[in-house]
């Protein structure tokens, strides 16, 4: 059995978005609490809001990639003991390795893509440029003796600080009544 997947040119976008949006589901609640503005457990009915709109924001990259899908070429199959890409084929128990790179959107055109990279020890087999969602599940999930590694690491925990640091810092500001 075939399965085609066509690139999620949304992917970076997606990553980026989730990285700056998902320490304010923790921020908000915390600075609001520290501001004293409401009852615990009206803040704490935040958390699912942020949560919810964290999903809003995938499933609106995924219908927005919707209206591109019908102008690209199926990139990506899936077979039942390998993967290809060109004219590249990768068996599933060859992978010892995959990387997600969830890319970088930067300023003055520095951007790098979303890709999805399978090594068998320290050698690159491929390299998957704007992976599907599904496609990257489905790999992860059929590459079996494969560890994975999220590439980035440091800047999503850099985001997490600097958002949380921020939230208390103007939670603490509001509670004594600072104004900027």
């Amino acid at each position: 059995m075939v399965k085609k997947f066509k690139p999620n040119m949304l992917t970076t976008f997606m990553f980026m978005l989730l990285q700056i949006l998902a320490p304010f589901s923790i921020g908000v609640p915390i600075m609001l609490l520290l501001m004293g503005k409401d009852t615990a457990s009206e803040i704490l009915n935040l958390i699912p809001i942020w949560l919810a709109v964290l999903v809003f924001v995938v499933v609106f990259c995924c219908i927005l990639n919707l209206v591109t899908l019908p102008f690209t070429k199926h990139t990506v199959f899936l077979y039942d003991h390998h993967f290809s890409r060109g004219n590249t084929e990768v068996k599933y128990r060859d992978v010892t390795r995959i990387e997600l790179d969830t890319g970088l959107i930067g300023r003055g055109g520095v951007n790098e893509p979303c890709c999805l990279d399978c090594y068998a020890g320290k050698e690159l087999l491929i390299s998957i440029e704007h992976p599907s969602l599904l496609m990257t599940f489905l790999v992860i999930r059929r590459c079996k003796t494969a560890k994975l590694r999220y590439k980035r690491v440091k800047m999503l925990v850099f985001m997490w600080v600097l958002e949380l640091l921020m939230s208390i810092v103007l939670g603490i500001c509001g509670a004594y009544g600072v104004e900027f």
